[in-house]
């Protein structure tokens, strides 16, 4: 039975697909605007994270001046205050006075000391003479993990860009070195946040049976035919054609 495009006419494989290869391979429009995007993203991302890194290490430096240079107030306890994601962290405000100049601070609060620092009026904190505003309560440290966390929401956006730099390269090189197949959808899904995807199966030159899956614009119909590609030395990189970002150059 020969196989059926999803209109029902018999499913060939395209012309330009013969040509010779490795195929001349251009950047679509949609092509070009992925990586630009995906670039800007590395790039704000990691820009990101390189000033927070900046920051962590500022905070343990200013927690080792402290530590080794700091001098002993005691300071007013003037209020509380939460953080967090989920506002579960308490923050103590304080004041006090340095070189006859009248301060003020904030710091989070371990859970096990939460009662103890509820309770006090006063609090003994470390600042440096040098430059009192970096000040701290002397009962606990600030924790390194709070220095390196922040470091890491800049770094999912840094992975998603790679990913589609990577995802992008790889398509590139599909429809440059790929080789056609006429493939059968197998199964379809629909799902509300990610669209319309399906299954499909292939045969290689080799006739052995091959499988992929891949997100589609529109439902595709089970056991209607399409295009795909795929790599020679690994059938399981295969991917439908036409592809969105590359096209074959004339």
């Amino acid at each position: 039975m020969e196989p059926k495009s999803p209109k029902g006419e018999a499913m060939t494989i395209p012309s330009e697909l013969n040509g010779p290869m490795p195929r001349k391979v251009r950047s679509s429009p949609t092509g070009v605007s992925s990586a630009i995007i995906a670039l800007v993203v590395v790039v704000i991302a990691l820009s990101g994270t390189i000033w927070l890194s900046m920051i962590g290490v500022h905070k343990l430096e200013d927690q080792s001046a402290l530590r080794r240079d700091g001098i002993r107030a005691t300071s007013q306890v003037t209020g509380f205050s939460y953080t967090g994601k989920h506002g579960t962290i308490l923050v103590v405000h304080y004041s006090f006075t340095a070189n006859q100049v009248p301060l003020s601070g904030k710091a989070s609060v371990p859970s096990k000391l939460e009662q103890d620092i509820r309770a006090s009026r006063t609090l003994t904190v470390r600042y440096l003479p040098v430059d009192p505003t970096i000040n701290h309560p002397e009962a606990w440290e600030e924790s390194a993990v709070n220095a390196v966390v922040p470091l890491l929401a800049p770094l999912f956006p840094v992975v998603i860009g790679i990913i589609m730099l990577v995802n992008n390269q790889r398509e590139r090189r599909l429809l440059a070195e790929g080789l056609p197949a006429i493939a059968t959808i197998t199964a379809a899904y629909y799902n509300p946040k990610r669209g319309n995807s399906a299954q499909y199966e292939f045969r290689t030159r080799e006739g052995e049976i091959a499988i992929g899956s891949s997100l589609f614009e529109n439902p595709q119909p089970v056991g209607s035919s399409l295009c795909v590609l795929y790599l020679p030395q690994n059938s399981k990189r295969n991917i439908p054609y036409p592809l969105m970002n590359y096209s074959i150059s004339e």
